[in-house]
């Protein structure tokens, strides 16, 4: 006999980008990332480094 079962997994996904900015000093440099005065590069910039970690898995009958 066949049986469905789901596999449900929930993953943490960090991403990390390097940019150069001009400013005073790196606090200021965060602060001016962190108010809007200077834009995070899109989501699909090709220089985002993404990692995932699985944090919890479960199977169930569908």
């Amino acid at each position: 006999m066949k049986h469905r079962i789901v596999i449900h997994q929930t993953y943490r996904v960090e991403r990390r980008i390097a940019v150069e900015i001009d400013a005073p000093n790196a606090a200021c440099g965060c602060e001016m990332l962190a108010s809007g005065a200077i834009d995070i590069p899109s989501f699909d910039d090709p220089r985002w480094i993404e990692f995932r970690t699985l944090e919890h898995e479960d199977y169930r009958p569908v």
